[in-house]
């Protein structure tokens, strides 16, 4: 959020594994959206803002996501100094849904399952990828399970969607 680098030289193409999400309003005159010396003071050396990071991770094909607010400054989601002016505005509830997708989008586990059935009794395991440490089965029956491993009994016959 609102962040810079002494030079955009220093993304390597080898930093496809790191993930970026950048926020930034257009109009910071801390930390400077463009190119610029922070506070504007022209003794301090210039350092490369939200604008050209994504450039140049766009440029090396690193996948990023960006969230810029056109006229907005420095911490224009509600807080000054780190103390909140009143309380959160809008744009502050805006970088907590992206914030939230953009980590649910890396993490999220791929669900994945085989069974082995015995007429209409079935024991599903989870061979799904990441660390899970809770599980939810649905299975398709209005039946569920927080099991890791979950054996289920279906009452009839037929074909469910698991």
């Amino acid at each position: 959020m609102c962040g810079a680098l002494k030079h955009t030289d220093l993304v390597q193409p080898g930093d496809r594994e790191i993930p970026v999400f950048l926020v930034h309003g257009t109009a910071d005159n801390i930390v400077h959206f463009g190119i610029g010396s922070a506070f504007q003071a022209a003794t301090l050396p210039p350092t490369y803002g939200s604008s050209p990071i994504s450039e140049r991770f766009t440029a090396l094909d690193i996948p990023n996501q960006i969230y810029f607010v056109e006229d907005e400054g420095h911490e224009f989601y509600g807080v000054s100094n780190g103390n909140w002016n009143h309380a959160p505005n809008n744009y502050w509830y805006i970088i907590v849904e992206k914030s939230i997708d953009f980590l649910y989008q890396r993490h999220k586990p791929i669900a994945a399952f085989r069974y082995s059935a015995n007429s209409r009794d079935v024991q599903f395991t989870d061979q799904s990828s990441g660390d899970a440490l809770v599980w939810q089965w649905d299975f398709g029956d209005g039946e569920y399970s927080a099991e890791h491993h979950p054996g289920h009994t279906y009452a009839l016959d037929g074909s469910y969607l698991v």
